[in-house]
């Protein structure tokens, strides 16, 4: 199977998934049998939306946020975003 080295850009927060896992020492499967649960019903789902290859729903954006233990905004952050309106 070939794996993907490029992002998709259906989502802006994939990459903030993956950062925030690995700053946690958190696996994709240790991720997923928390948010299973909680909404998200397939590890090949969550890999689609780390990817940025599909869309996330509101439902998924907070539990995968509650999951990791970080807010809405911590995730949803770009690295352009400022503090300035």
């Amino acid at each position: 199977m070939r794996r993907r080295t490029t992002l998709g850009d259906r989502n802006l927060v994939g990459e903030n998934i993956i950062r925030i896992r690995a700053e946690k020492k958190m696996s994709q499967g240790e991720l997923l049998s928390q948010i299973q649960l909680m909404g998200i019903d397939n590890q090949a789902k969550l890999s689609r939306i780390e990817g940025k290859r599909i869309a996330i729903t509101d439902r998924d954006l907070i539990a995968i946020a509650k999951c990791l233990g970080v807010t809405l905004d911590e995730l949803c952050k770009q690295d352009n975003d400022t503090n300035e309106c």
